[in-house]
């Protein structure tokens, strides 16, 4: 089981479509206690989100530690992070980048990718409407 750095009460609550909801518990049962979400905006109307399964190692831990946002199914929270995060962020805690940024302002940056080869996945217009389920 994931030990979650950041309590659920100061975090953002996800709610999806009842339509997607219903897809996502069918398979969580499988990793329940593992299970975190990324969510990825492919255009103006479209979104997929992929459950993911926790598993040593995983390069996105410092991601699902410190995340803020869950995504509410079956009344429990589980961990979302961004496909953006994987562009624009580092696999640091604010304080930690903090730290490591030289007194001239410089810093270095390892960037990471979250390679996973069959996720299930949804991918579901705004209005709740399934596009696509699978692996």
């Amino acid at each position: 089981m994931i030990v979650y750095k950041n309590n659920y009460d100061k975090g953002i609550p996800y709610i999806l479509n009842g339509n997607v909801q219903k897809l996502l518990v069918e398979k969580i049962n499988k990793v329940k206690d593992s299970a975190y979400f990324l969510l990825d905006k492919l255009d103006s109307n479209n979104y997929e989100i992929s459950l993911r399964e926790y598993r040593e190692p995983v390069s996105a831990i410092k991601w699902i530690e410190n995340t803020n946002r869950f995504v509410f199914l079956n009344g429990r929270f589980y961990p979302l992070i961004f496909e953006s995060d994987q562009v624009f962020s580092v696999q640091m805690t604010t304080k930690e980048f903090k730290n490591s940024v030289s007194s001239d302002g410089s810093y270095t940056l390892n960037k990471i990718r979250i390679i996973d080869e069959h996720p299930y996945r949804v991918k579901f217009n705004v209005k709740g409407e399934i596009l696509y389920e699978g692996y």
